[in-house]
């Protein structure tokens, strides 16, 4: 298929792709924090202005994500999870990945204000969607928030414990060092919940990957910890050791704070310095006006004799529609013709084999049975007649099977649907400025005429709303045969339309074929957006 471009929404696509990586490389990185947030803001709103909705959720879900790890940024998460869910958790969305998201944002939103029961229920729908793609380590980290949720929340321990351990086994198979010194500083304050000092220096001592490579609010929970435990047994030199350890992260998050505070003042100086700017350009275009006013009546007039010009080519441009979809109907009744006097001739030829070859035999058949009938006593060898008769039935039956075979073989595959689709696209072709192009994959076998009628009329129509309303030059029609299915693609490279908005807009039609997509218990999936073509999917059960 080939593949339609449109150049300015392409490039404009591309400037919201580049500021989401720059967002999320920043986002690996503690002390950009305020650049990253930025740098997602503006790739959500060019994804919003081109309406691209997957990729709009996708921006909304890292910024959740940044902002709800970095308190120093003063910005409520809660907005920007609840459109995530609301996207996530629609009938159109179907990727695991998104769902699960938004069941962990729906259980972080639950943590403080809900019961322990809905918390997990939102843990556990999460699980379940990670199970669909096999994400092994997301799903470990579920389970260790669920621990956690145990220790914290309720005095059952020994589920805590349990989830704690199914959790890091799974990231020691992983080898998820990180994750797993994490995993132990939790078993080690759970263990020094229940009042188990040595098993909770123990786990405090194991060995995952170096403290200094985690995060920096990570790291202070950790050396808290640590100082927690050594004090209970009375370690100065470790108390200090770790105390030493401690200052330095504070001032490190200390500093962190001091520098995004200084990144938001540059910001308010420069919004400072556009404002003034803004004054001085308003002055300018004050001292323009005059000057525009009369280039303004210069343009309206000749704005007025474009119009007048443009209404004119629209005229002959629905002159051409209105003989272009005369056509397309009189292709329609052609193919139809054609398709049901095949039907009338497969009929009569079928009854004359019936008829000749058939009929015959079970005539010969059934004068044989009412002789055997009328003189079982006087023939002289019953058997050797019953003989002869089953092997006329035997011929007859194998004549039926015959004929059925060759009802069914497809002996005429390469007539019927597809030829009628590439004939309507060299007709379309040759009377529009429009160029279609028609792919097939795997139809060797004819399906039901009936089917085929439908198809060709929902594939009309789709060529009709292209000529009418696209306003394309390009467009593809691909035709794919799985064993139980019938795939369909038209693609056009014209203006687009907004989905959305798809009810309202009556003249278009698409309403009629999804009915009839429907009737065929099939499923229709248009993907449009303004300035960047139209793309709709058909898949039919045969």
């Amino acid at each position: 298929m080939s593949r339609l471009n449109q150049i300015s929404s392409d490039n404009y696509y591309f400037v919201g792709k580049k500021n989401l990586i720059h967002g999320l490389v920043y986002k690996t990185d503690d002390k950009k924090s305020q650049e990253s947030f930025t740098y997602l803001l503006n790739s959500l709103e060019t994804f919003t202005k081109l309406d691209s909705i997957h990729s709009q959720a996708f921006a909304t879900y890292h910024i959740y994500d940044l902002v709800s790890r970095q308190n120093k940024l003063d910005i409520d998460p809660k907005e920007y999870g609840e459109k995530f869910i609301n996207y996530a958790l629609s009938s159109k969305n179907k990727s695991s990945l998104f769902r699960a998201r938004a069941h962990l944002i729906k259980a972080d939103f639950s943590w403080e204000k809900d019961s322990i029961e809905i918390v997990l229920e939102h843990y556990k729908n999460c699980i379940n969607e990670l199970k669909k793609i096999h994400s092994k380590e997301k799903i470990a980290r579920i389970q260790m928030n669920i621990g956690l949720l145990y220790k914290d929340k309720t005095t059952q321990n020994d589920s805590a414990c349990h989830y704690y351990s199914v959790s890091l086994n799974k990231f020691i198979e992983l080898d998820k060092k990180a994750l797993i010194t994490i995993n132990y500083n939790n078993q080690s304050e759970l263990y020094k919940k229940m009042g188990d000092s040595l098993m909770a220096k123990i786990y405090l001592e194991k060995k995952g990957v170096k403290i200094s490579k985690l995060p920096l609010k990570t790291q202070e929970i950790i050396y808290n910890n640590k100082i927690g435990s050594y004090q209970k047994n009375k370690e100065q030199d470790s108390i200090i050791k770790y105390l030493e350890l401690l200052i330095s992260i504070k001032d490190s998050i200390d500093y962190q704070s001091q520098q995004e505070a200084f990144i938001k003042y540059q910001t308010a100086e420069k919004e400072k310095e556009a404002l003034v700017q803004k004054a001085k350009t308003r002055q300018i275009t004050i001292g323009l006006t005059a000057t525009l006013l009369l280039g303004s009546i210069i343009a309206f007039l000749v704005y007025r004799n474009t119009k007048r010009k443009q209404r004119i080519a629209e005229q002959d441009r629905e002159l051409q529609i209105q003989k272009t979809e005369t056509i397309l109907k009189e292709k329609e009744l052609e193919t139809i013709n054609a398709m049901v006097s095949g039907q009338e001739k497969e009929r009569l030829r079928l009854a004359g084999e019936l008829h000749d070859n058939l009929g015959s035999t079970l005539a010969t058949v059934r004068m044989q049975v009412e002789n055997l009938e009328r003189n079982l006593d006087k023939v002289e060898d019953p058997k050797a007649l019953l003989k002869k008769t089953n092997a006329l039935v035997n011929e007859a039956y194998t004549k039926v099977r015959t004929i059925s075979h060759e009802r069914n073989s497809g002996v005429i595959a390469k007539e019927g649907l597809l030829p009628a689709i590439q004939k309507l696209a060299r007709t379309v072709s040759s009377n529009n400025n429009l160029q279609i192009e028609v792919q097939d994959f795997g139809l060797e076998n004819r399906i039901s005429n009936d089917m085929e009628i439908t198809i060709f009329r929902i594939i009309q129509e789709l060529v009709t709303n292209i000529v009418k309303h696209a306003q394309a030059t390009e467009a593809s029609i691909s035709l794919t045969q799985h064993d139980s299915e019938l795939n369909m693609m038209i693609e056009d490279n014209g203006k687009g339309f907004k989905v959305g908005k798809l009810e309202e807009k009556d003249g278009m039609g698409l309403g009629n074929i999804e009915r009839r997509v429907e009737h065929l218990e099939g499923s229709m999936e248009v993907d449009s957006a303004l300035g960047r073509g139209t793309n709709i999917s058909i898949d039919i059960p045969l």
